[in-house]
């Protein structure tokens, strides 16, 4: 498939506005804790209770992301943050209108009850429209509202409550949340791609916490919060009383803090995407068991309090962007917000728990000095130890993990809204058909076919090609389907086709399979006579001139790939640079494709013509996409001579031995149809666009093939 550009603009656009209501978000948290003992001064409370404040907020946004968790994923992202963002200003300023602790705790329960959300509707949004390859450095832009609210946000809040009152930082950012709730909802599209498909469907939370992946990362939140929160509520008056930094300087120690922050977000971003989640969760578990055994767990702190402050800071930086670009892989794009509901419940009682723990264990001196840090500390750190652990095992479960059915009565599947097995016919089945147990995008073909199968009678199971527990010595014929994860593992899956073909059968057969495995078919094609775009292989580990090739445009895409996985566009000699990084980065994992950029598909778009049981049925037309974006079809569409006759050209050598196949046609510089795309592994067959005809001659054809090799 050709990859086109211009989406990264809309993509880009839906980062930054997300940024800015983390941006908001975040400084509304973070703005209580350096106050503190200002509201402590003001409203007549022991600064050891501090805890409570920030306390209230998290436990109102837990019990928030739980309720949330049951139907947030049923609304526009859009809408449901617009929502989430209007009470945050409002419960924002209410805290500038306490007259004592209860009543600022009330104010935090309400802000709480709508930062929670507005948290978990900002990550789904990222997962829903960032790809998993770009996903760490968007995560990376969006954590970083962190840092910026201590670069700019805090030492401002802190400026203004010691020139005005401590009231004013609660209005000032109360009405910048107003503001920011309108920008969003001017320009931040409808987002509605999760709720394609049959509206009533909805994972229980029950069962999303049945995955192991999920239960992991979810114990790894907790104690990342756990290690943080028992010791930030109290960081601003521990390092005035106890360490001797001066209030009046204050400011500066969060800009110093955040500005590196700021700065290290952005590589652990990029290094997210390069070295993985666990390997950088390391790293910031590390900054932070330095930073608190040297400037917490003991007095006086072993290295200056700005060399402490900075470590603590970027320590979360580090391990924030690791933890939330792995969870964000881990649900289905139907189940993001709700899962990120529970894992923002799951963080606001983690932070809550720590901060109104350490408020219990401390007590302050009438000097101001706070005693009982030091254990805090090294429970903190023994906490922190443990969060790359479970990083690392859920990372490790993740792969391959087949999400446990829910339980729901059967005429209420749906799997347009699922990457769930859907439920097996009672009776021994005829025949499977093989998905994977992780699909990265929704199986749009999924739903037809099986109310298809139940419609004829036909007893049939969804079966994971990479689900271990199956019995694939089993004499059942199997049907590839959605198996698109293969191209991460194409030995394991020629395997898989070559037992489970001998055991049974398989369809389409496995040396066609594999033949169409590596798209070195398109040299093939080329070399017959068929119509196919230009196409150069650069071997795994070479280098090519790309320049040297005279494209104004050139695409990029490993020859063993699914979807538009790794396909990238670009413009020479613009874009030279970053061209040749990719093919770099690719080619060292494999054969990389170098083509030309078809300009036609941007128009006319790209034709596929749907093959089942020896006839073309139907044809469609997709838009261009980036590698992760949601694919856009209409159709369908009638097929013009040209066409048929390079359709049919192409499948010449396999026609009478496949029963499925598709074809991806684009028009060259003269018109002429030229074969992008041969499928014949697994792809899309588009059954909601090609009528009941073309779904009813592929029901026909598997189950007379299903039965004649049972014979």
């Amino acid at each position: 498939m050709q990859p086109t550009a211009p989406i990264a603009a809309y993509e880009r656009r839906i980062v930054w506005l997300v940024a800015l209501v983390q941006l908001i978000n975040i400084l509304d948290f973070m703005m209580v804790m350096p106050l503190g003992p200002d509201f402590a001064k003001a409203l007549g409370f022991a600064e050891s209770d501090i805890g409570f404040i920030g306390g209230a907020y998290t436990a109102a946004a837990a019990v928030a992301g739980l309720v949330g968790a049951q139907f947030l994923d049923r609304f526009d992202r859009r809408v449901a943050l617009g929502w989430a963002l209007a009470g945050l200003a409002m419960g924002t300023a209410l805290g500038g209108l306490a007259q004592d602790l209860p009543t600022l705790v009330g104010a935090r329960v309400v802000a709480g009850i709508f930062g929670g959300p507005a948290t978990a509707l900002s990550l789904a949004i990222i997962a829903d429209v960032v790809p998993p390859e770009r996903r760490g450095r968007a995560m990376g832009i969006v954590m970083a509202g962190f840092s910026v609210a201590s670069v700019l946000g805090v030492p401002i809040g802190l400026v203004l409550a010691r020139v005005g009152t401590w009231r004013t930082p609660f209005f000032g950012i109360g009405g910048a949340a107003l503001v920011v709730t309108v920008v969003v909802m001017a320009l931040l599209p409808p987002l509605r791609e999760h709720l394609r498909g049959a509206p009533k469907l909805r994972t229980r939370a029950l069962t999303l916490l049945r995955r192991p992946e999920l239960r992991l990362a979810l114990a790894a939140n907790s104690l990342l919060m756990l290690s943080i929160f028992a010791l930030i509520p109290n960081l601003s008056a521990y390092i005035q009383h106890n360490m001797g930094y001066p209030r009046d300087r204050l400011e500066l120690l969060y800009l110093a803090g955040g500005t590196a922050s700021f700065l290290v977000i952005q590589l652990a971003g990029r290094g997210v995407d390069r070295l993985g989640a666990v390997l950088i969760s390391v790293l910031g578990a590390a900054c932070m068991i330095t930073a608190s055994a040297c400037g917490f767990a003991v007095e006086p702190a072993l290295l200056p309090v700005v060399v402490i402050f900075i470590l603590f800071m970027c320590s979360g930086s580090l391990r924030s962007v690791a933890m939330t670009t792995l969870v964000s892989r881990l649900p289905a794009p139907a189940e993001r917000a709700q899962y990120m509901s529970l894992q923002s419940g799951v963080q606001h009682i983690s932070s809550a728990s720590a901060a109104v723990l350490s408020s219990q264990l401390l007590h302050t001196r009438p000097d101001g000095h706070l005693v009982g840090l030091g254990r805090i500390a090294w429970a903190s750190i023994a906490l922190a130890a443990a969060v790359p652990v479970l990083v690392c095992a859920s990372s490790a479960s993740s792969i391959g993990a087949t999400p446990p059915r829910p339980r729901r009565r059967r005429r209420r599947w749906s799997p347009t809204r699922s990457r769930e097995a859907p439920p097996v016919s009672s009776a021994p089945p005829l025949l499977r058909l093989a998905t994977c147990r992780h699909l990265p995008e929704v199986d749009v073909d999924m739903a037809p076919l099986t109310a298809a199968l139940e419609a004829a009678g036909v007893p049939h199971a969804w079966v994971a090609w990479d689900d271990p527990s199956v019995d694939w010595d089993a004499p059942v014929p199997t049907v590839v389907r959605s198996t698109w994860n293969y191209a991460e593992h194409p030995e394991a899956f020629l395997a898989w086709c070559a037992r489970v073909d001998g055991a049974g059968g398989l369809a389409n057969p496995p040396d066609v399979i594999a033949g169409n495995l590596h798209k070195r078919y398109l040299l093939d094609l080329a070399a017959r006579g068929v119509p196919a775009v230009p196409t150069l292989l650069c071997a795994r580990d070479a280098t090519l001139d790309l320049g040297a090739l005279g494209w104004p445009r050139v695409v990029l895409k490993p020859a063993i790939g699914a979807g538009s996985r790794g396909a990238r566009a670009f413009r020479l000699p613009a874009e030279a640079k970053a061209a040749a990084a990719h093919l770099a980065t690719w080619a060292a994992r494999g054969d990389v494709l170098v083509q030309p950029f078809v300009a036609a598909v941007e128009d006319h778009g790209e034709r596929s013509l749907v093959w089942i049981d020896g006839e073309l049925t139907h044809a469609i037309r997709k838009a261009p996409r980036l590698a992760g974006d949601v694919e856009q079809v209409t159709g369908p569409h009638p097929i013009d001579d040209a066409e048929r006759a390079t359709a049919l050209a192409a499948l010449q050598p396999v026609r009478d031995r496949v029963l499925y196949a598709r074809v991806d046609l684009a028009r060259d510089p003269a018109g002429v149809p030229m074969v992008m795309e041969l499928e014949l592994i697994e792809p899309s067959l588009f059954f909601p666009h090609g009528g009941q005809r073309a779904l009813s001659r592929y029901v026909d054809a598997v189950v007379r093939w299903a039965r004649a090799r049972r014979r």
